[in-house]
């Protein structure tokens, strides 16, 4: 199975960086990667994993759950020029989605602790192909929850299987059974 970053890569530089390449640029450099506004960082270990992977030399990335200011430095690393100006635009948008996840759902989850301290915000499994791993990574680093993660994990019976099946009996199953409301009447 192909890594998630792999995937990115090959997805942004299928043949190479053509303009790296006809620059003829060459030699070691440094990337640095800055917020454009506050936040909270996410997943900048995973980035730095897999850059040690491609021999380049982290020198620092913001923990997880660490909050930012405007323009701090998210992550910086150096090496190969080749291999940071490929990885460059992948990286840049990978924090910018995982560090906003992460500030969302702080800030929702702070809002509403402000009215009850006891209250959890949970995220659903619709994530997009391929980065459900991060955000969901990225809702917990900002203080949500996951009401859970793929179709395995719980039985959910919604609409969709109340409009094919009709009714059902009683049902037994090992995992949890939950059912969807169809109106505001069947939630209390």
């Amino acid at each position: 199975m192909i890594e998630e970053f792999e995937h990115y890569l090959l997805e942004d530089c299928p043949y190479g960086d053509e303009t790296t390449e006809l620059l003829g640029i060459e030699g070691e450099g440094r990337l640095t990667i800055r917020s454009r506004d506050p936040g909270i960082a996410s997943c900048a270990d995973d980035l730095a994993e897999f850059y040690e992977k491609k021999g380049l030399k982290v020198n620092m990335h913001l923990e997880n759950g660490k909050g930012f200011v405007e323009n701090a430095v998210l992550f910086e690393a150096e090496g190969d020029l080749r291999k940071l100006f490929k990885l460059w635009r992948i990286s840049q948008t990978f924090l910018s989605m995982t560090c906003a996840i992460a500030t969302k759902t702080r800030k929702m989850v702070d809002s509403a602790r402000q009215v009850n301290p006891d209250i959890m915000i949970a995220t659903s499994r619709k994530a997009h192909p391929g980065f459900r791993k991060y955000e969901l990574r990225s809702v917990h680093v900002g203080g949500g929850d996951h009401h859970r993660n793929s179709l395995s994990d719980s039985i959910l019976i919604t609409q969709n299987h109340f409009n094919v099946v009709g009714s059902f009996e009683k049902l037994r199953a090992m995992r949890k059974i939950e059912i969807e409301p169809r109106t505001k009447e069947e939630v209390f």
